[in-house]
């Protein structure tokens, strides 16, 4: 399977091309990736996997404009938003990107509906509509019953389904997940896997997932591997068997 197209795609949502980035250090630069060439289709589930410090997350920070490459160019639809000033990269997150972390980032001192709905009201959505939004949102994420419950009387799973409809509250075209299942425990995984693929599925979205859980990068549309600095598509050696212990990346899988 080839990860670049001969020709700009009219399905693609991201094209990278000669993706850079270097790091300054102290003994000398540190090299990422380099020349990085791929894209992202529309509506598809992509997850990347790779070892821990193989610069899966620089990626993911990268697409998802909150980082510059050192060279190169990523566009997203006709548009490199590499060359993208301040204003207009912070514009094309809040249109276009949700985001999911690892660590879910809520405000503990807020309730489930408080913390989906701010960043609608500091974007200067109407109080009503952004309400109806969130609603709708924390509904699509099973929370119905759990709005008013501030980020402490919340699991672990839950705390992360408010993250997820925080990132959706916008209705974004794309979702970057960073390890969104690994501060969790493998059954509360296994449902917020669930969740997001579904979610992707039926909305659709493009996704992007970073993980180290090959069960769950299985599931994805396509699954390409960081490794030394470039990206290749990635199959297991074996069959991936899902148990408690739920698989994680290593050399006995790729």
């Amino acid at each position: 399977m080839n990860t670049v197209s001969q020709s700009v795609a009219s399905d693609a949502v991201f094209r990278a091309v000669g993706l850079t980035k270097i790091y300054a250090s102290g003994p000398g630069p540190i090299t990422v990736f380099s020349n990085l060439n791929f894209e992202v289709r529309r509506g598809e589930s992509l997850a990347i996997v790779g070892e821990s410090g193989a610069g899966k997350s620089s990626l993911m920070y990268l697409l998802g404009g909150l980082d510059a490459p050192t060279s190169g160019a990523l566009y997203f639809g006709n548009q490199n938003i590499a060359g993208l000033r301040d204003a207009a990269l912070a514009e094309f997150r809040n249109r276009e990107i949700g985001f999911v972390w690892q660590n879910h980032s809520l405000l503990p001192e807020f309730t489930a509906l408080e913390n989906v709905m701010m960043p609608l009201l500091i974007r200067g959505q109407a109080h009503q509509a952004a309400s109806a939004a969130t609603m709708a949102r924390l509904e699509e994420v099973g929370l119905k019953a759990r709005v008013t419950h501030r980020v402490g009387e919340l699991s672990g799973g839950e705390q992360q389904r408010v993250a997820i409809a925080r990132a959706l509250a916008s209705d974004p075209s794309v979702l970057l997940a960073d390890e969104p299942t690994g501060n969790l425990d493998y059954h509360t995984g296994e449902a917020i896997i669930e969740l997001l693929l579904g979610l992707q599925k039926r909305r659709p979205l493009t996704a992007i997932f970073v993980t180290h859980n090959l069960a769950f990068a299985s599931r994805c549309n396509r699954v390409l591997e960081l490794r030394e600095g470039t990206l290749v598509p990635w199959a297991p050696a074996g069959p991936l068997v899902e148990n408690p212990v739920s698989p994680s990346y290593g050399g006995s899988y790729v």
